[in-house]
């Protein structure tokens, strides 16, 4: 860990605080009960898939942070998803961040929304305490594809919100499945989480396929002009935990 100096000069960068921790509603999943249902899941992926719990690991040194790196690619999909992790990996209770590829905002720091921010966030969260970033390719724009998010953006330019102008597009609000990352987590060994999310429903999509959810971290965002309209569409429309 750096200094504190340093660490509060890389928060106020990110204009984010340490983030809260949110215990998720309802009765809560023995562990016992959680983790049979991952060995179950993992029990049902391909044999063809099982090398992949004897991964290369890499050391990816880069300006964001000092990772370690695998690949996974879903004999279902043929999608390429990266995995980085900074740490020893936990069977309970580590920090995971399942992070919707974002071109626009990932690599060319899009205003239009809040996944740049959130994947610089969350990978400053492992610097600091360890934990997995499973970076989910084919999930652009919700999981509708690039050229597609582009027909969006032209539709909320003329004053529809991100739901609508997917509706309008054909498509369902959120089309992103989270099957490769529940699959990834069980040849990693992970049965239960701290998910670093403002989505209720990566939260869902976890504990359906058998991986506990111990708690939500949420990721404090600031707004500006251009993603105003779209995260406040996100918080009352979808559900999401932002202030």
């Amino acid at each position: 860990m750096g200094a504190p100096s340093t660490r509060r000069a890389r928060i106020a960068r990110h204009e984010r605080t340490t983030p809260r921790t949110i215990r998720p509603g309802g009765p809560r999943r023995r562990r016992g009960e959680a983790g049979e249902m991952a060995v179950n899941h993992c029990e049902k992926i391909p044999l063809g898939t099982q090398g992949a719990t004897e991964w290369e690991v890499v050391h990816l040194p880069s300006t964001l942070g000092d990772f370690q790196a695998r690949a996974f690619r879903s004999p279902a999909t043929g999608s390429e998803h990266l995995v980085l992790s900074v740490g020893p990996l936990q069977e309970r209770g580590g920090l995971l961040r399942v992070h919707s590829e974002c071109l626009t905002g990932d690599v060319f720091q899009s205003l239009r929304c809040d996944c740049g921010p959130q994947l610089q966030g969350a990978l400053d969260l492992l610097k600091d305490e360890g934990g997995i970033v499973i970076y989910m390719r084919g999930h652009e724009g919700r999981g509708i594809g690039l050229v597609e998010k582009l027909r969006a953006y032209a539709l909320q330019e003329a004053g529809v919100d991100t739901i609508d102008a997917n509706l309008r597009l054909g498509h369902a609000e959120d089309e992103r499945d989270y099957a490769d990352a529940i699959d990834i987590l069980c040849l990693l060994g992970v049965k239960s989480v701290r998910l670093i999310t403002n989505n209720p429903q990566k939260r869902d999509a976890l504990v359906e396929g058998g991986v506990e959810v111990e708690a939500l971290v949420p990721l404090r965002i600031a707004a500006n002009p251009h993603n105003e309209r779209y995260l406040e569409t996100k918080r009352k429309r979808m559900g999401h935990y932002l202030e």
